[in-house]
């Protein structure tokens, strides 16, 4: 396991001025074409979906992105990592950031204390920052999702 970890942060290191140019252009996006952004890749991500909130338009059930600002995954030493999610004002949260650093052997870490708003119910997503046994294959899903920000999408 610790050899497939140094590869991985061998790799987010060779990575890492890419990555930081690409989330530096992200955040150049107005907030609806980031919404968009995050909207188009979670299409991919059909796992992560269950992680979201759900809202009803029309009768119609579908998952909340509109919240999401940003997200960043780091690795770090020791089979640590660090997940932030940056979220616009919206009708779940009052964090306008949440972080977690988890250990993966463990499962152990540094939580965000998570300040849900009246009569919100609670989602995956949001607990996983919040919440100390959370299932672990939910990093991988952040994680893979970091990596493919913005990967053949067209913002025009």
């Amino acid at each position: 396991m610790y050899e497939f970890w140094n590869l991985k942060l061998k790799y987010q290191n060779l990575m890492e001025p890419i990555l930081k140019e690409r989330d530096t252009a992200i955040r150049s996006l107005t907030k609806e074409k980031r919404v968009y952004l995050f909207e188009k890749i979670i299409e991919t991500f059909p796992e992560f979906q269950s992680l979201l909130p759900t809202r009803t338009h029309e009768d119609v059930e579908y998952y909340d992105m509109s919240f999401f600002n940003m997200l960043k995954v780091t690795l770090l030493e020791n089979l640590k990592a660090k997940v932030e999610l940056e979220v616009f004002e919206n009708p779940y949260i009052e964090n306008t950031k949440l972080e977690r650093i988890i250990c993966l052997d463990d499962n152990k870490g540094q939580l965000d204390k998570i300040n849900y708003k009246e009569g919100v119910k609670k989602c995956d997503l949001f607990n996983f920052f919040g919440e100390e046994d959370v299932d672990l294959s939910y990093f991988d899903l952040f994680y893979d999702l970091y990596l493919e920000l913005g990967n053949g999408i067209s913002l025009e």
